[in-house]
């Protein structure tokens, strides 16, 4: 096999393998003692205990539910973030 036929196939397998494989764990750290922290996902809550693990990009926002915030932390400090 000619040496940059090679290359145009390998790279970019290769680059869709490394995509596929993306994966991001957000964790909260409650140091407050109060509250429960929320993870929003398309307008549902996706965090069960205080980790989550998403196997792609991932788009969102978190905050501490201390009893005043909304559902989508309106009311509240929030994060907003996208991991790509």
């Amino acid at each position: 096999m000619h040496p940059s036929l090679f290359l145009a196939v390998a790279v970019p397998l290769i680059a869709a393998i490394r995509a596929n494989a993306e994966s991001h764990v957000i964790k909260f750290v409650n140091q407050c003692g109060y509250g429960s922290p929320v993870l929003m996902l398309d307008g549902k809550n996706v965090l069960i205990g205080d980790e989550y693990t998403s196997s792609g990009p991932f788009s969102g926002i978190g905050y501490l539910q201390t009893g005043g915030c909304n559902t989508n932390g309106e009311n509240c400090t929030l994060l907003e973030m996208t991991l790509i």
